[in-house]
């Protein structure tokens, strides 16, 4: 393998870094709004309790969308496999959406299961966007 080949996939790998960068964080809000009530209750002021439910989940939707316009950016760039990539978006748009659904519920167990969904729309993205590369 050419150096120059080396180089340009090492390339197209970091552009992952900024791309998928929202998804921590996507996971971090869906592991904490469970917690709201309880965490406000006990006087913890996190994140989630400083911004409140609504601008919490604002901001987990934000979080989930941005890694999807950015890998729609990157196709400048980027060859994808497009069969790998709408495979692995579809689901990641999929679980994504299960998750806002479940969100919408007030109860802490929708919740619960919100943030699994987050956590493997997440890891779904990041494996298929590396499989698409």
């Amino acid at each position: 393998m050419r150096s120059v080949d080396v180089a340009r996939g090492i390339a197209d790998l970091l552009a992952l870094y900024p791309i998928g960068l929202s998804l921590p964080v996507a996971v971090h809000l869906a592991n904490v709004l469970p917690d709201l009530e309880t965490d406000a209750a006990q006087g913890r002021m996190t994140a989630v309790v400083r911004l409140g439910r609504g601008w919490s989940l604002g901001l987990l939707l934000a979080c989930l969308l941005l890694p999807l316009l950015l890998t729609l950016v990157s196709l400048v760039w980027l060859n994808y496999d497009g069969a790998v990539l709408a495979v692995s978006l579809g689901l990641y748009v999929a679980l994504a959406l299960g998750a806002a659904y479940l969100h919408l519920g007030s109860n802490r167990a929708g919740a619960v299961w919100a943030f699994r969904l987050v956590v493997v729309a997440s890891i779904i993205f990041a494996g298929g966007w590396l499989a698409a590369i």
